[in-house]
C-alpha cells in the first residue's frame, strides 16, 4: 500500500518540478488587481484607510558578502532605510531596525549611551559606600602598623637592656 502512494507523490512532485522553469512571478501591482476585482467605491474606501505603500507594497532585498549582525553593520542597516525613504514615491520603509516603519526609540545611539551610563549612575552610591569601607580598612591597617612599630621599639629596647642579672646563690640560706 505504501509503494503506490510513494509513486503518486513522486509523480506529482515531478510535474511541479517540470513546470517550475516556465513560471514567471506575478509583477502586477496589487492595486491594479484590486481595481479589476473591486467596485470603484470599495477601492476609494481602501485608499482612504490605507496608504499607497500598503496597497502597492514593494520588496527591496539587500545582499551582502558577510553577516551584518554586529553593531557597526546595524548602524549601516539603519542608514539605508533613511536614504530609501527620501526617494520620491516612497512613503514607508520597514526594515529590521524599523519594523513598523519608524525607527525604534530605544535603538538610537544617544539612548544606548544614556542607558549604559544609567546603570553606572545607579551603582554610584553603592560604589561610594564601598570606597568608604576601603578607607576605613586602610585606617585600621595604619593603626595596626603603628601598634606593631611600638612593639618593635619595645622589643628592641628590651633586647638592648643589660643581660647581667644578679646571681642566685646555690647554697641554701641559713636562717
Amino acid at each position: 500500500m505504501a509503494r503506490p502512494l510513494l509513486v503518486v507523490a513522486i509523480g506529482l512532485a515531478l510535474i511541479g518540478l517540470l513546470a517550475l522553469p516556465a513560471t514567471r512571478p506575478v509583477t502586477t501591482p496589487v492595486r491594479i488587481c484590486l481595481r479589476t476585482r473591486l467596485p470603484t467605491s470599495d477601492m476609494r474606501a481602501a485608499e482612504r484607510h490605507f496608504s499607497e505603500a500598503r496597497l502597492n507594497p514593494e520588496l527591496l532585498m539587500i545582499e551582502t558578502d558577510h553577516d551584518m549582525r554586529n553593531p557597526a553593520d546595524m548602524l549601516i542597516s539603519n542608514g539605508w532605510p533613511k536614504a530609501v525613504l527620501h526617494t520620491p514615491g516612497i512613503s514607508l520603509v520597514q526594515s529590521i531596525t524599523r519594523p513598523l516603519g519608524a525607527p525604534i526609540t530605544h535603538s538610537s545611539i544617544p539612548f544606548q549611551i544614556s542607558a549604559s551610563s544609567a546603570s553606572q549612575i545607579m551603582n554610584l552610591p553603592y560604589q561610594q559606600a564601598r570606597a568608604q569601607d576601603l578607607m576605613k580598612q586602610a585606617a585600621d591597617i595604619n593603626n595596626t602598623i603603628n601598634i606593631l612599630r611600638q612593639q618593635l621599639t619595645l622589643q628592641q629596647a628590651s633586647a638592648d637592656a643589660p643581660t647581667s642579672r644578679p646571681r642566685r646563690s646555690t647554697t641554701p640560706s641559713r636562717s
